[in-house]
Formats: C-alpha cells, sequence, structure tokens
C-alpha cells in the first residue's frame, strides 16, 4: 500500500513478550511464573498451588498473570512478591475452612453438583420436610436452665435465615422483618 508520502508502507511485525517472560505450562500444569515464585511460599502452600493447578481441579488460570520473577531486588518486585504472598494466604484461609478437602474438595464437591444439576438429579430426593417440635417455657426454673444450657453449646453450629421483602404477618409482627428484635433482652434488631 502507499502511504500518504507515496512510500510503501511495511507491514508492522507483532511484537511477542520474550520467551522467558510468557507464561506457559509444563507437564504439571505450572506456568514458569508459577515454577519461579514456588520459592516464595512453604512448603504446604506449594502443595497447595500445585494441587489447585493440576486436574482434576484444574484452576491454573488463577495465577495465569503471574511471571518469573525478575531475579533484581527492588522495591516494585518485592511488592509483586508481597501480592502473591498475599493472594496464596487467602487461598490458603479458604483451604483451611472448606471442612470437605479443602479448596480442592470444594472445586470437586461443585463440578459433582452442577453435574447433577444439569442430569436434572434432585438432591432433596427422599427428604420430607418437617415441623420440629419445641418447648415453650413460662417461667425460668431449673429445667429452662438445662434446655438452654443445651442451646448455649450448640448455637455456634446453628445458622439463621432471614427471607428478604415483605412484612413480617406471619411472625406475629406487623413491620418489616428487618426490624425484628434479634436480642430479646434489650430488643435490639438488625
Amino acid at each position: 500500500e502507499e502511504a500518504q508520502n507515496g512510500a510503501v508502507a511495511e507491514p508492522v511485525p507483532a511484537v511477542e513478550p520474550a520467551e522467558d517472560s510468557k507464561p506457559t505450562a509444563d507437564d504439571s500444569g505450572l506456568s514458569e511464573g508459577v515454577e519461579a515464585s514456588l520459592v516464595l511460599f512453604t512448603e504446604s502452600q506449594q502443595t497447595l498451588i500445585k494441587n489447585l493447578c493440576s486436574p482434576p481441579s484444574n484452576q491454573a488460570h488463577l495465577f495465569d498473570h503471574w511471571r518469573k520473577p525478575s531475579g533484581v531486588v527492588s522495591p516494585s518486585s518485592e511488592a509483586t512478591n508481597n501480592v502473591k504472598r498475599k493472594f496464596v494466604a487467602q487461598l490458603e484461609s479458604m483451604d483451611a475452612s472448606y471442612p470437605d478437602g479443602g479448596l480442592v474438595g470444594y472445586i470437586s464437591n461443585a463440578k459433582t453438583l452442577l453435574a447433577n444439576s444439569k442430569s436434572g438429579v434432585n438432591p432433596l430426593e427422599g427428604w420430607k420436610p418437617s415441623v420440629p417440635t419445641g418447648q415453650m417455657f413460662d417461667k425460668i426454673d431449673e429445667e429452662f436452665e438445662k434446655v438452654e444450657k443445651v442451646g448455649l453449646n450448640e448455637v455456634t453450629s446453628c445458622g439463621f435465615v432471614l427471607v428478604a421483602g415483605g412484612l413480617g404477618e406471619r411472625l406475629g409482627y406487623g413491620d418489616i422483618k428487618i426490624g425484628l428484635p434479634t436480642e430479646m433482652a434489650t430488643e435490639t434488631s438488625y
């Protein structure tokens, strides 16, 4: 093609990143950048990274942006390393908080649930809803204190769900549900 001044324009070659800065994965599922960065982490953190990157987890995309460390100690390289350390610390915290195999177990469970959902499998098949029985106490007595002690020991294992929207009429409350008292002694609401 001719440029405006009559010269022929040469095609501009695409600029590729230097070969050593490209994130390429080896057989382990780790890119060169991740592999070179492993020295920043504890042995257990290294294992977590490797487990997340390799099959069946296949989560190497979490680390796609990691480049090989420059080898030059500078505030910039230390900042980059600190971002990596913080990210892996977050992954480690999440891994410890999922009781059924950590993040790898979570990913496996999610894949199973999604496959079952796609196949039309009902995870609640065979379950029958029921209204739990309970007790009413009109006064604080020995039986109340006994039951309260059991309840207090279990409260850390409980979850409470407040369905959003609407009024609390079915709960015997004439205002929005968010106004329900959450603490009986002071009647503090949400």
